[in-house]
This record gives structure tokens, sequence and C-alpha cells, in this order.
């Protein structure tokens, strides 16, 4: 966003000099000016393709809180399902388990 104020902040100040009495009878000038502006335009629309909304995606979350209960808020056909307690504790236990013992972990042993 600051490269596009930056941008169309020059392209203002470039309008306005153009716009001014001193320049109308100055071609050189004018032809320069006009070439900047075009320029700065051609960068402009650069920077408003890349800029995209910003979109919120909910990632799930698991917590272990002590004494064999836990918190989990997990994404399930589109809506979020929200548990605490011992059932939220069985799954957040599996998915952990699960992780410790991926394949990924596994070591090659070379003898």
């Amino acid at each position: 966003m600051a490269t596009k104020d930056a941008i169309q902040s020059e392209l203002d100040g470039l309008n306005r000099t153009l716009a001014s009495t001193e320049l109308k009878n100055d071609s050189k000038n004018h032809d320069q000016i006009l070439h900047d502006m075009h320029n700065l335009q051609r960068q402009l629309q650069k920077v408003q393709k890349e800029i995209c909304p910003f979109e919120y995606v909910h990632q799930e979350a698991m917590a272990y809180i002590g004494s064999d209960r836990a918190i989990a808020d997990i994404t399930w056909s589109g809506s979020i399902f929200a548990s605490s307690g011992g059932v939220a504790y069985f799954f957040w236990r599996a998915a952990y388990l699960s992780m410790c013992f991926s394949s990924r972990n596994k070591t090659v042993s070379r003898s």
C-alpha cells in the first residue's frame, strides 16, 4: 500500500506541474512530464494487480490444559466444532501420538 500511495502522490505532483501555466509553452518539458506520467501509471497498474484482499482461513487449534483435559477447535464439513474436556483430550492425544510416531521422524540406520 505504501508503494501505491507513493506512486499516486508522484502522479498528482506531475499532474499539478503539467497544469501550471509555465510549462504550457515549453513542449520539451511537457512531453517529458507526459512520458513520466505514463510510466508511473503503468507502475501503479502493476502494483494494484499484486495487491489482493486479506482472506482469513481458520486453522484448527488444539491444546492440552492438564488433568487429562484439552480444548479443540476443529473445522468439520465447513462448520467449526469446538469441544473441551475428556473427548477433546483423547482427540488431542491421538493427534499428538500420530505426530510422534510418523514416518518422517524415523531415521535410517546404516550398518
